[in-house]
């Protein structure tokens, strides 16, 4: 998914990103869906959509806190 978003297919990078999310939602894994999600706030970040970025980000850096990932909070609060 990602490597679609610097290519510039957005709405690929995006898909990707959704069906990896719903794996790891099924998995009930925290850890992948934070980093899913920041990826995904990322890529809104890339297309130039800053409004829909945030709650992505928010939502990363609450599951990252559950986790006690300081790294990803610091990264995605950066973002």
């Amino acid at each position: 998914g990602t490597l679609a978003a610097v290519r510039g297919e957005y709405a690929a990078a995006e898909e990707l990103l959704n069906q990896a999310l719903q794996i790891h939602r099924a998995r009930n894994d925290l850890g992948g869906k934070a980093d899913v999600i920041g990826n995904l706030g990322a890529v809104a970040l890339m297309r130039g959509d800053p409004d829909a970025a945030e709650p992505l980000m928010l939502e990363s850096v609450a599951i990252g806190r559950q986790l006690g990932w300081t790294a990803s909070i610091v990264t995605d609060l950066i973002n």
